[in-house]
């Protein structure tokens, strides 16, 4: 899509943290606090990296049980420039700068 068609009239500004990287030195990556749903006493707050291109946001194991999902037969494996990892696909409610999104 071209242009501003289809676009929100919303706009989000995020700050950027510095970062070491073997091989650039130091990066600024682009960092927002986000609230997901637990499933039991409300919104969790956590810091999460943003990249505009994923497909779907991968959290850890151990934060998807706190917030109260729980691990099913079903495992996908997704790959990227690191190899393959498995994964369980969820969907969660998440608030992002004031933002509820489903």
């Amino acid at each position: 899509m071209e242009g501003s068609e289809g676009r929100s009239p919303y706009s989000i500004t995020f700050k950027y943290r510095t970062e070491k990287s073997k091989i650039f030195g130091s990066i600024g990556r682009p960092l927002a606090k986000a609230y997901l749903e637990d499933r039991e006493s409300g919104w969790l707050p956590c810091f999460m990296y943003i990249d505009s291109g994923a497909d779907f946001t991968l959290i850890p194991y151990r934060l998807g049980l706190s917030l109260g999902l729980e691990m099913e037969e079903k495992v996908e494996e997704v790959y990227g420039v690191g190899g393959g990892i498995p994964v369980v696909i969820k969907s969660l409610i998440m608030k992002l700068a004031r933002r509820q999104i489903d």
